[in-house]
């Protein structure tokens, strides 16, 4: 690892830290993506590279009309990729490729409090500066030291390397797909509150719309609807429950709730007082710039909900490794059940989303994309004749003729059908495509926002869509690892420098975002490396194949079921040479499960898609360890439980679901799916 300096102006902050990274000047013109200038600066003559120095040094821009201030951009850079440099001379290289920033090997060095001051300050302005809370700590103040180095005077001798713009690219589109599909899976929210969501938006259209009429009254048609609406607040009000668990009738049970509340004046919750709200509603106001009554209270519910929803919320786990990217390319998405629509949703993103034709305001290529998307599907078929038969081709045209003018017809759901209209036609802004989305009775946004991620590019997000999971403190530190190994292909190496360590001891009290350094080795992204190197040489090697092998299989199972083993063994002892959490040398170790769900406690515990299932009891450990346990003839409890029963997992299974009267009942979809795909 050897420290190197690039020095520009602070003119170029937000540019930066919109894309996470610096590339030759010439780069930003052609490349089509994030900001497209790069100033220059004297100690940054060319073109078509950058220049590193070895030393802190001390340089100068000259006054301009502009807040254009000294930033010079320490970075760590590891020993395999300084070999790729060009050595200019003595204490300086050049770099004619972009140069990948992380918040573990960067810092952002200004002379002056004055100079970072104001740069902050202007970068909030930039709706694309979005990665500010992960840099915080790395952006410091020094004294301008005293090294100067002699100006470069030769011109320039290197060419464009257009192939690295083309790497650039993809890198943007991917990053904003794997960013995208994290953030949708945060959003998602249980059908439930989408629900009820759902249910205030058009209580608020009614109001806006009696709001807005000259006599200020409700018609026929919208009370009927207000009455259906504010029914369902009703049925959820805990007075309505006790009545409804006496008496079964819902028209008696209405009956008894008026007549309760009228002889005792009870109100529940306003929510089920319509009338009171339709009175503040169509009365006059005292003052004309006082907003109504009514209209802050459905305002102030939608909040509460939004909020409410959103304290449910909680980052996916990347151990379900539910999207993976390899040499730049969406290899494995898990979302998609269908066979046929996986390979359709990974030809569009490697094939049409990922695109440098698609960048930006989708409206201005939504017809044409729809078209190429419907041409996608039909080349991932195949067969003509199954094609014209199908519900695919079906639905694609009725798309098209849809973002042409034509009414769609469509039974919304989570799929990947109802997520890909959805961006096509209401994509321009994440908000407006997430409440798109929720008009819909959507409620799992992880494909929408993937495709909506993928055509827009990383550096093209805004900070209030990034800023959803980069603003949860340590929560991002796994996925932001994960996205950097998936996108560059190898680990961030953690050890800091003697500078970030002192500064991490002076800032212990404020620890950083992004400041988890108890991890020393990335085991899956070593995994993942190990894949990548098989996939590379067993040409033909069927893909689904090697899927399922990568999930399951051990090491010893994976390279027995490759065409030829003998090329493999060299890797096999690279494999085995990697630094590890295990010794064993299944692919997952311990986190891998058996055939049986007796034998799997330790798998179990350690399961974030079982743990996030059973946490809300917290004595889930000790009642499976009990369960399981209780099985085994030799405990004392066997034979009053578990004697004679079957043990196979179907069995099983059943048993557990229905233990402590049904608490575990969540599970049974989890368990089936682990284990009697693998046999009894």
């Amino acid at each position: 690892m050897k420290k190197l300096f690039l020095p520009t102006t602070s003119l170029n902050f937000s540019n930066i830290l919109s894309s996470e990274s610096i590339s030759p000047k010439a780069f930003y013109i052609k490349r089509k993506f994030g900001y497209p200038r790069w100033f220059s600066i004297q100690e940054e003559p060319f073109d078509n590279s950058l220049l590193l120095y070895e030393s802190l040094y001390d340089f100068e821009i000259p006054k301009s009309d502009f807040e254009n201030h000294p930033l010079l951009i320490e970075i760590n850079i590891e020993d395999a990729d300084i070999e790729k440099l060009l050595k200019k001379t003595d204490g300086i290289f050049e770099c004619t490729h972009t140069i990948y920033l992380n918040p573990w090997h960067t810092r952002f060095i200004f002379f002056s409090e004055q100079d970072k001051k104001i740069t902050l300050s202007m970068s909030e302005t930039s709706l694309e500066t979005k990665l500010l809370s992960l840099y915080k700590k790395d952006i410091v103040v020094l004294e301008p030291p005293e090294k100067k180095y002699a100006l470069i005077q030769s011109s320039e001798t290197e060419s464009l390397r257009l192939n690295e713009i083309e790497k650039d690219q993809r890198i943007n589109k991917m990053k904003g797909l794997f960013y995208g599909y994290y953030i949708g899976a945060f959003l998602s929210s249980p059908i439930e509150s989408v629900q009820i969501l759902n249910v205030y938006y058009e209580i608020q259209n009614i109001f806006a719309a009696i709001n807005s009429s000259l006599n200020k009254k409700a018609t026929p048609n919208q009370n009927r609807r207000l009455d259906e609406l504010f029914l369902i607040f009703i049925k959820k009000s805990s007075l309505y429950q006790k009545i409804s668990a006496i008496e079964k009738n819902e028209e008696k049970t209405l009956q008894i709730l008026n007549l309760i509340k009228q002889e005792f004046s009870i109100k529940n919750n306003i929510e089920d007082d319509k009338e009171y709200l339709l009175y503040n509603l169509t009365s006059n106001q005292l003052q004309s710039n006082t907003k109504n009554k009514s209209i802050e209270w459905i305002e102030k519910k939608i909040k509460q909900q939004k909020r409410a929803m959103y304290k449910d919320m909680h980052i996916l786990s990347v151990d379900r490794e539910e999207i993976v990217i390899v040499d730049n390319k969406l290899s494995v998405v898990t979302q998609i059940e269908d066979i046929l629509d996986k390979k359709i949703f990974i030809a569009w993103v490697n094939d049409i989303f990922s695109s440098i034709e698609y960048n930006g305001k989708v409206s201005t290529f939504k017809e044409k994309l729809s078209d190429d998307i419907t041409n996608k599907a039909k080349d991932v078929f195949g067969d003509e004749e199954k094609w014209k038969n199908s519900s695919q081709r079906s639905f694609l045209n009725s798309l098209r003729r849809h973002i042409r003018g034509e009414k769609l017809n469509h039974t919304w759901d989570n799929g990947l059908y109802s997520s890909v209209s959805a961006v096509i036609s209401n994509g321009n802004d994440w908000q407006k495509l997430l409440k798109f989305m929720q008009n819909c009775g959507m409620n799992d946004y992880r494909l929408a926002f993937a495709i909506y991620g993928c055509l827009n590019g990383f550096a093209n997000l805004t900070r209030d869509f990034t800023d959803i999971i980069f603003n949860h403190n340590n929560d991002i530190v796994s996925i932001y690892k994960e996205a950097y190994g998936q996108l560059l292909g190898k680990n961030i190496n953690e050890i800091e420098s003697p500078v970030k360590v002192a500064a991490s001891k002076q800032n212990a009290k404020t620890p950083s975002i992004i400041n988890d350094r108890s991890v020393k080795d990335d085991w899956k992204t070593n995994v993942r490396l190990f894949s990548k190197k098989i996939s590379t040489k067993a040409k033909g090697f069927n893909a689904k194949i090697e899927e399922e092998l990568y999930i399951n299989s051990t090491l010893e199972g994976f390279l027995s079921n490759l065409p030829n083993r003998q090329p493999y063994k060299k890797i096999k002892i690279e494999f085995e040479q990697m630094p590890s959490k295990t010794i064993k040398l299944d692919l997952f170790g311990d986190k891998n499960p058996s055939k049986v769900f007796l034998n799997d406690y330790n798998y179990l515990v350690s399961n974030q898609e079982f743990i996030n299932l059973v946490c809300h009891n917290k004595d889930w450990k000790k009642d499976l360890k009990w369960f399981i346990d209780v099985h085994n003839p030799n405990h004392v409890d066997y034979e009053k439980y578990y004697k004679d029963k079957p043990k196979d997992n179907e069995s099983v299974i059943k048993q557990f679901i229905f233990l402590k009267e049904g608490r575990y009942k969540n599970t049974e979809s989890f368990l089936c799916k682990t284990y009697l795909q693998n046999g009894k």
